[in-house]
């Protein structure tokens, strides 16, 4: 997918299985997620800097990375809610970047 929302994860995790579902393929596939977070004040400027920085790159995606990192305490729940009703089956949390 490289990069997106959690929503656009499902999106495409769903297309994964529907593929390899017409495929006659058994089972599902593994799908990995990555989600960046960023806290505090100024968390939406932080996440985009370091990200859009980071991911530069890439051009679009990066900005599909940017706009799905949780910059909220709404974000996150948002993320531990879309874990509890199983899409996803366990979060892995990486800060988009520390100050020191």
């Amino acid at each position: 997918m490289g990069g997106g929302t959690p929503d656009m994860f499902a999106e495409a995790s769903a297309a994964v299985d529907i593929g390899l579902a017409e495929a006659g393929r058994p089972g599902k596939a593994r799908k990995l997620s990555l989600a960046y977070f960023a806290l505090g004040p100024d968390a939406r400027n932080e996440a985009d800097n370091y990200l859009l920085h980071y991911y530069g790159w890439l051009g679009d995606v990066a900005r599909q990375i940017a706009a799905g990192a949780a910059v909220s305490n709404r974000d996150g729940q948002g993320l531990r809610r879309r874990v509890r009703v199983g899409w996803l089956r366990r979060a892995h949390l990486r800060p988009d970047h520390c100050r020191t």
